[in-house]
């Protein structure tokens, strides 16, 4: 009677183990880490340029169609703007901490959910380069508006923004305004005749 007794708690005891390990398994939420992230495509989907996707010579008079994606992994809704700069190399560009200080050519804003990804059109064409001292003068129309800037190696520098609730505005990066991490993308270009 005793080794029954014995057997039984034994089984009784290892049986509870098991199905209190499996349940603390399904329900214990999985390890994750908040992030929002941002790519820029061609529309043949090579990352930045052209095709191929090494070419970064732009000729006048040809459309450049991009693709903005936007990704959003933060467990909730984020409001959010992409700043689009024109530059070339006389200024630094943006860093983990602060943005560029390039004008603001076009600034998109969206709810995007969470899990979810906001795919942006962005569409540019080179309408002149003219060499003069110092480098080059670009016309360009980029989504339907004139754009000259003059310089040497230019590149295009993508900016994530969020909305800030409590200070009623728009931060650069992700996360709280005193802890944000910053998201940008440059892709550099060379204006061809």
């Amino acid at each position: 009677m005793q080794n029954k007794l014995a057997t039984f708690l034994i089984l009784l005891v290892s049986f509870a183990a098991i199905f209190s390990s499996g349940t603390y398994y399904v329900l214990s939420p999985r390890a994750s880490q908040q992030f929002m992230a941002m790519g820029v495509y061609s529309r043949g989907g090579f990352l930045g340029y052209l095709s191929p996707a090494t070419n970064s010579t732009v000729t006048t008079g040809r459309p450049v169609n991009w693709t903005i994606s936007v990704t959003n992994n933060m467990g909730s809704a984020e409001f959010v703007m992409i700043i689009v700069r024109i530059a070339n190399s006389t200024l630094s560009s943006s860093n983990s901490t602060t943005p560029s200080t390039f004008p603001r050519i076009v600034t998109p804003e969206r709810f995007i959910g969470d899990e979810d990804t906001w795919s942006i059109n962005f569409t540019w064409t080179l309408q002149s380069a003219t060499p003069q001292q110092g480098g080059t003068l670009l016309n360009l129309q980029v989504e339907g508006e004139p754009v000259v800037i003059a310089g040497d190696n230019f590149r295009w520098i993508f900016e994530l923004w969020t909305y800030d609730v409590v200070c009623r505005c728009f931060h650069y990066g992700y996360g709280p305004q005193s802890a944000s991490t910053g998201v940008w993308l440059q892709v550099w270009f060379n204006p061809s005749s």
